[in-house]
């Protein structure tokens, strides 16, 4: 698959020229597009590993990844993040899978009669249900409820069980994201609402990012049988303030 529009997208969340995006070995880097968040973004794409921090930590932390630069294995573990931040973590979030996808030609096909496009505005009291359906922090990290997205809904017996949108985070890139009720997990509701939004983007010609925990095995299974493929993983490092 061509990967230049999610070469692009990375490099741009990171402030630097696509043409050296792949550049092997560990660089620190300000904050971009993550600018005021406090905490470290931790990204791993085969040899290229980036540390995303906000601009007062970039002195520190080249220091200590310049004495212990850090390795595809030990990057995500935890004695290398206390290493980085000692006492100073809040939560540590992921490894999260970073994925994509850029269809074919004639691919993917049509989803099912009971995948609907729902309006975001008007559907706020089925966002709002299933935002309570017993699953928190799997709603928190699914970014179905982002406002400005398009959104699919799987309706099953008269109520819609699963939940799929994307927004566009740039001209060529979509952001999907992905919720079905823990208790109608398993039966393809969640696949077929995220097939939905992959041809709706395709059609535009454009490449979607698929972005979940490496714990959520389900999602994991989703994606591969979409034919989303991994291209990088992340940690992110909530740390205390000061």
């Amino acid at each position: 698959m061509n990967q230049t529009h999610i070469t692009t997208y990375w490099a741009n969340f990171f402030g630097i020229p696509p043409t050296a995006f792949h550049q092997s070995g560990c660089r620190v880097l300000p904050h971009r597009q993550l600018a005021g968040f406090q905490g470290a973004w931790l990204y791993r794409r085969n040899n290229n590993i980036i540390l995303s921090v906000p601009q007062e930590e970039v002195s520190l932390l080249a220091a200590l990844v310049h004495q212990h630069p850090p390795t595809d294995k030990t990057l995500f573990s935890a004695p290398y993040i206390e290493y980085l931040f000692k006492d100073r973590v809040n939560k540590i979030i992921g490894p999260a899978f970073q994925g994509y996808y850029q269809a074919l030609s004639g691919d993917p096909e049509e989803g099912p009669e009971s995948v609907l496009r729902l309006d975001f505005a008007q559907h706020q009291e089925t966002i709002k249900s299933l935002s309570q359906s017993g699953d928190p922090i799997g709603w928190d990290h699914s970014g179905v409820f982002k406002e400005k997205s398009i959104l699919y809904g799987y309706q099953y017996q008269g109520r819609i069980l699963a939940l799929a949108n994307y927004r566009l985070v740039d001209e060529q890139v979509g952001f999907i994201g992905v919720y079905t009720h823990p208790e109608f997990r398993g039966r393809g509701f969640g696949r077929a609402t995220v097939k939905a939004a992959l041809t709706d983007l395709a059609r535009q010609g454009k490449t979607a990012l698929y972005q979940t925990l490496h714990s959520n095995i389900a999602s994991i299974a989703v994606a591969n049988s979409l034919g989303i493929q991994e291209f990088a993983s992340h940690v992110a490092v909530r740390l205390k303030t000061q």
